[in-house]
């Protein structure tokens, strides 16, 4: 279903009370839990922004972005989204939160950030169908005990959403091939469990329930359950530098597909007069081939040519470069030895040549 609308940015009393009616009718919340009129006039004056979709003259969905600074940067932040029920699916929302983004970019706003519950399969789907959101950070009870109609009887966790104001679609991101990859998933029960990829895994998956709802009015102590699971099974995810990039249906299975960090190799080369150089990159290739050229060391520019002896793979920078300091200090001959071995070497896999 497709409604013709428009949007434009709210700025008078009058329209932000029409938000506060729009706010009780989406989420069914009790006064205490309506952003006020003030409050939305302060947001739209002072860097935010209250952002609204008509139909036919009527209120029928509403964003609050307001100014927000972290580790050294300015983002807005997505306080809320939503659409009227009746006009849910519409492609109301889609076009709420680009428009969003192209006043935030307009602003100078690099990103928007918005939480979201993990287990609202609606919510992952529409966040993860627009270009270039993933999410690295995960909240254990970011509000607190909650009364409305839709986040009653669980501990408020969520997801927070990073959305960059530039850059194009990002390609498909791959997916697992199983649910025997997936960190989390259901099991004949209906129960989660987990699992978990191995150290040098790519990509993985967080499955959650069908339907939250529908959980909670038939069975509140098992979607209790999966409340806790998602949450551990994300915290962990995001320990390892994984990030979610994506939301699927796996064999009808709602999963989040969360990839691996940029891996970094730890390599060794031997030099033409029989010395050892260990280093770290992104692309050993690419980084043997600046060594053979002269230029990647002035050590290697000199002893060349060189021979690649062996390298291996490490889910971050730090992880490299600790385990490089570690094989740095080994004694030659036991440089050898671990090279022969063609084992693991501080946590990271041996790759083949």
């Amino acid at each position: 279903m497709s409604v013709g609308h428009c949007t434009r940015l709210l700025r008078s009393p009058e329209e932000m009370q029409e938000t506060v009616a729009l706010q009780q009718e989406i989420w069914h919340s009790p006064g205490v839990e309506v952003m006020p009129v003030h409050a939305l006039l302060a947001t739209s004056k002072n860097g935010g922004q209250v952002l609204g979709a008509f139909v036919d003259g009527a209120l029928a969905g509403m964003t609050v972005g307001m100014a927000a600074w972290r580790d050294g940067q300015r983002f807005l932040l997505s306080h809320m989204a939503g659409v009227h029920p009746r006009f849910q699916g519409s492609g109301i929302g889609t076009a709420l939160k680009s428009r969003q983004r192209e006043i935030a970019r307009d602003a100078g706003y690099r990103s928007i950030r918005w939480t979201f519950d993990p287990l609202q399969r609606g919510n992952a789907n529409f966040n993860f169908r627009l270009p270039g959101v993933s999410s690295d950070r995960y909240y254990v009870d970011y509000y607190g005990e909650m009364e409305d109609g839709i986040n009653a009887g669980l501990p408020s966790d969520r997801l927070e959403a990073h959305w960059p104001t530039r850059g194009r679609r990002r390609r498909k991101s791959p997916a697992p091939a199983s649910p025997d990859q997936l960190l989390l998933a259901s099991n004949r029960e209906g129960h989660p469990e987990h699992s978990g990829p191995g150290e040098s895994e790519d990509v993985t998956g967080i499955e959650i329930p069908g339907s939250l709802a529908v959980l909670k009015e038939k069975d509140p102590s098992l979607a209790l359950d999966w409340r806790l699971a998602v949450r551990e099974a994300f915290v962990t995810a995001f320990a390892r530098g994984f990030r979610a990039v994506d939301f699927i249906s796996m064999d009808e299975r709602p999963v989040y597909v969360l990839a691996a960090p940029q891996p970094w190799y730890l390599y060794v080369l031997q030099c033409s007069d029989g010395s050892l150089y260990t280093g770290i990159s992104v692309d050993v290739q690419r980084r043997l081939g600046q060594h053979q050229a002269g230029k990647g060391a002035v050590y290697t520019a000199m002893r060349r040519p060189l021979r690649l002896l062996a390298f291996w793979r490490y889910t971050g920078q730090g992880a490299a470069r600790r385990a490089e300091a570690g094989f740095k200090q080994l004694p030659r001959a036991a440089k050898f030895d671990q090279i022969a071995s063609a084992t693991t070497w501080q946590g990271g896999k041996h790759q083949r040549l």
